[in-house]
Formats: structure tokens, C-alpha cells, sequence
């Protein structure tokens, strides 16, 4: 980040602040409408005057399901942790960290992802409850935290600022993920598949920190999580929702769907249940496309793919639809231009330090980032990308 990006930041964290203390207890709609217009022009034209006449237009409709859910978001979320992720998710990554991003691809000639896909550690344990096998990682796998560090200061450097870490045994890489949060301030952190090992201590810390998010891993009600994770796994996540809730933590769940658990993490109970405790967003990850080792009959076919895709438009709908923004990993492929751990938009890197081309499969090119740079890395997945798809060509 060059000196006219820090002015530039620092500017708008300023302004972002300001907004934010006054969403609590002034005219809201003239709060968020300064926030577009700051937005509008410190983006310096790289998004069209359209998309902010969008966002205008949803402000000026107060009754409408996303500005009802987005003022309930500001009523239960922590001032610090708000302002924090509108800054660094809103600003830094969406407008800095988009614009460097494509210098970047222009001046390295290889896709530069929005995000990291990050496995922080893999143990029998985590293989167990994540319901399936991540190939080839072996038995016990953690990434130190010197190469998390050196891989989001490298990212950082070509525009990254979103990093989602995988692990569903937060306890052994807590005070890791929370040194990497606090080191690196200027960026968003998710913990994907987080949830039962969050104790109330962690939680606080991310309040603190106001740059890390959660999405709790959730496979449904009762009979499915406690199925899974262990008898009174449900009570205990939703015991974990309503924590963070009161601490103003901004949270979503995590859905691995298969065919026998597709209708239930869809339906009304389900989503009213995870809602009333606080979530703000669910993603919904066909199994397959994480490759996991599933049984036959687990996997959905193409009409169940279709049926579970439709729902989850109408549950992310503007017009019904429920109070959650629902996500799904290839659904929105045209939104991230492709799925997530093999799209523009994202990478995978696993707990092994290696950057995975295709985690659906077994045999997919890896490059070894403890060994070689970040960009390295890219550039070698770009050069294995052009040459499957010339072999596709060819066949």
C-alpha cells in the first residue's frame, strides 16, 4: 500500500466512524446515503455511478427486507466491530484491495484472487467432524504461523485483504488466528467451520479486535448436529450464537449439504431457528465441490442440485425471502467468476502450505507456498489452468 493508499484509508476510516456513531443515534437513512457518497468517491470511478444509485435507492426504502435487516444488524452488532469491518471488508478490500488486485493481474500477468481459502490446521479429529477427507494432507497437518503471516503480508502486497482459515478445532490455532488479527489490522478474517470450541474468552478477543468474523459449522437441527459433532452439539452452538450475539459479533453458519441433509438445512425451522440467534449470513457448500469422500447415495444429483440452487434464491430474495443472506458456492459462480477455491475470485491454500488448483480433484496440480512466494504460486496455478483447459481443447 503506497502512501496515497494509507491517506486514502486513513480518510476514509475517519469518515466510516463518523457514519457509524451516528447510525446509533441520528437519521439513519442520511447516515448510510454519506456513506455511499464517501464510498462513490473514494472508489475514484472504479465501480459505475449505477451500482451506487442502487444502493441509493435500496437506503430510501427503510420497509424494504434488506434495509430492515441491515438496520437490525446495526442494532445488535458492537460500534467497534462494526466500523472495523466497513473499513476493512467495505473499503479496503472491496476498493483498495480491488483496485491493486487488478494492477496486479496486469502487471504480473496471472489472476490475483479477492480472497485466500486458508486450511489452518487438519487432524483426524477436524477430518471427522468436517464429514469426509481433505487427500492427501496425512494425519496431523498445521500451517505455522509464520507461513499464515508470510502468506497474507504477500497478499497483502498484491491487493488481498480477505482471508477465510478452515478449522473446526479453533482451540489449537486460537491464539495464532488471533495474533495474525491483530498483527494484520487491515484485513478481514473469517473463521470458516468454527463454532463448539469457541469459549466466551475468544469471543471477547474478537470483539477487541473487531476484524474477525465467524461462520459456525451447522448441518442441521438437532438429531443431524448432535448426530455429527456429539451428543448436545446443538444446545451447545446455539448456546455459542447467543454469546456472541450479546457481545455484538457480526456471524453466519457454514452448510455442507448432501443429499440426506439438503431440505433440512433449507428449511423454514432451520433458517428461523439460526436467524433467531443472531446469524447474519449462511453458506451453503455442496459437499462435492470440497471434495470430500462421500458415499453414492450422498450425493446430490442434478435435480436435488437444482431444487437446493432454487431455494436458496428464494431465500436470499429481496421480495419474502427470510432475513439472511444466503451464499452458495456455485450458485454465485457468474458473481465470483467460478467456485470459490478454484474461481477468480478465490484459492485454496491447504494445511500443508500448498496452493491447491482443484480440491475436487484428488490428483489437481499443487504448488508448495512454505517453499515459494505467493505470487510464484499464482503464477504456477495460471500456467497448470491454461494447460487443462488447452488439453480440454484438444480432446
Amino acid at each position: 500500500m503506497n502512501l496515497v493508499d494509507k491517506w486514502e484509508r486513513t480518510v476514509a476510516g475517519v469518515g466510516i466512524g463518523r457514519v457509524v456513531r451516528s447510525l446509533k443515534n441520528s437519521d439513519r437513512e442520511k447516515a448510510l446515503l454519506d456513506l455511499t457518497n464517501l464510498g462513490q468517491r473514494l472508489s475514484r470511478g472504479m465501480f459505475q455511478d449505477k451500482t451506487f444509485d442502487k444502493i441509493r435507492q435500496v437506503i430510501k426504502e427503510p420497509n424494504g427486507k434488506w434495509m430492515q435487516f441491515l438496520y437490525r444488524v446495526m442494532d445488535e452488532s458492537d460500534a467497534h466491530v462494526m466500523k472495523t469491518m466497513t473499513w476493512n471488508l467495505g473499503y479496503t478490500a472491496l476498493f483498495q484491495g480491488t483496485r491493486l488486485i487488478r494492477r496486479s493481474r496486469e502487471k504480473y500477468g496471472c489472476n490475483i484472487p479477492w480472497g485466500m481459502l486458508i486450511m489452518a490446521s487438519e487432524t483426524p479429529k477436524e477430518e471427522m467432524l468436517f464429514n469426509g477427507t481433505y487427500e492427501g494432507c496425512g494425519e496431523n497437518c498445521q500451517l505455522s504461523y509464520e507461513h499464515m503471516d508470510k502468506i497474507v503480508t504477500q497478499g497483502k502486497a498484491l491487493g488481498i485483504y480477505f482471508y477465510s482459515f478452515i478449522s473446526y478445532d479453533v482451540r489449537s490455532r486460537a491464539q495464532d488466528l488471533l495474533r495474525l488479527a491483530k498483527t494484520h489490522n487491515d484485513c478481514e478474517f473469517n473463521l470458516f467451520g468454527a463454532g463448539l470450541n469457541l469459549d466466551k474468552a475468544f469471543i471477547r478477543k474478537m470483539v477487541e479486535l473487531g476484524n474477525i468474523t465467524v461462520s459456525m459449522a451447522m448441518r442441521g437441527c438437532e438429531e443431524a448436529m448432535d448426530g455429527q459433532f456429539g451428543q448436545g452439539a446443538w444446545d451447545k452452538s446455539l448456546a455459542v450464537m447467543d454469546y456472541m450475539k450479546l457481545q455484538g459479533v457480526i456471524f453466519g453458519v457454514e452448510s455442507i449439504y448432501t443429499a440426506d441433509n439438503y431440505r433440512e438445512v433449507t428449511d423454514d425451522r432451520f433458517l428461523d431457528t439460526i436467524i433467531s440467534h443472531g446469524a447474519r449470513f449462511i453458506w451453503y457448500t455442496d459437499a462435492c465441490e470440497l471434495g470430500l469422500n462421500l458415499k453414492k447415495e450422498c450425493i446430490p444429483d442434478d435435480l436435488r442440485k437444482k431444487e437446493i440452487l432454487d431455494r436458496i434464491g428464494d431465500i436470499r430474495s429481496g421480495n419474502g425471502g427470510k432475513s439472511i443472506y444466503a451464499i452458495d458456492f456455485l450458485k454465485d459462480a457468474a458473481v465470483v467468476e467460478g467456485h470459490t477455491a478454484g474461481g477468480m475470485s478465490y484459492c485454496l491454500i491447504n494445511a500443508r502450505g500448498e496452493m491447491v488448483l482443484n480440491p475436487r480433484d484428488t490428483e489437481s496440480p499443487c504448488f508448495d507456498l512454505t517453499r515459494h512466494s505467493l505470487l510464484e504460486g499464482l503464477r504456477q496455478m495460471e500456467q497448470e489452468k491454461n494447460r487443462c483447459i488447452n488439453k480440454e481443447k484438444i480432446a
